[in-house]
């Protein structure tokens, strides 16, 4: 077994991490690469069995997802750092859907939300409001409408004139009415959005009063580096 600053086993053997090497075509930065990821996932499970294979499936680890794992684990750690944060280990039920689903996402939007989810998680202020649902909500999530979501807090203005929701997302985020339009029924659709009355689904859309719903509220609380309420 390969072995970490620190002392701590790492659960990639040297003849998996040298495989991983010839997998990840960048010479010896992948041998690196593949020796690092157990000690990123220690630090976010705690412990792990010596075989990483073993916990997740032999197809499990593949050279993009390891690479994929370490940026997660990092874009993760920086959050917590930026935040003056000693972190502590995730529970298995949280972790592990968590990584799964992180390990196939490349596409940078959504990987930032992961990141922003597993730093939550590992964060002691507030691992306990990690809820369950919040993992399906970004693992459906596409990443147009990562964007959309993190700027619904912004659609107050001009919802009060005949503009509609949909009209002011697209002029945020210079995207085109259609995209907007989809990632809104899309959000609505996950409870993450409503209608000022309340309701959701078109109304929430096209009545131009699009607004986060108490679940929409408290992801992207979790999300957030800002400080939890009290």
């Amino acid at each position: 077994m390969s072995e970490p600053a620190g002392g701590s086993l790492i659960p990639v053997t040297d003849e998996q991490a040298k495989a991983l090497q010839e997998a990840f075509k960048l010479g010896g930065k992948g041998l690196d690469s593949a020796k690092a990821l157990g000690g990123y996932l220690t630090s976010i499970l705690g412990s792990l069995p010596e075989d990483l294979v073993g916990l997740l499936g032999a197809d499990w680890i593949r050279a993009r997802r390891v690479e994929n794992m370490i940026n997660l684990g990092r874009a993760a750690k920086e959050r917590l750092d930026a935040r003056g944060v000693d972190p502590e280990p995730v529970s298995l039920s949280v972790a592990i859907p968590l990584l799964e689903h992180a390990a196939d996402e490349s596409r940078e939007e959504l990987l930032d939300l992961w990141a922003r989810l597993l730093a939550a998680a590992m964060d002691p202020a507030r691992s306990k409001r990690v809820r369950q649902t919040f993992l399906d909500t970004l693992k459906s999530l596409d990443p147009v409408d990562a964007l959309v979501l993190l700027r619904v807090p912004d659609l107050k203005r001009g919802q009060d004139s005949s503009e509609n929701a949909y009209i002011i997302a697209a002029n945020l985020l210079g995207i085109s009415r259609e995209e907007a339009d989809i990632s809104l029924h899309r959000l609505a659709d996950l409870g993450c959005i409503r209608d000022r009355d309340g309701s959701r689904g078109e109304r929430a859309v096209f009545i131009g009063r699009a607004v986060l719903s108490s679940y929409g509220v408290e992801l992207l609380r979790i999300l957030s580096d800002e400080p939890l309420p009290a």
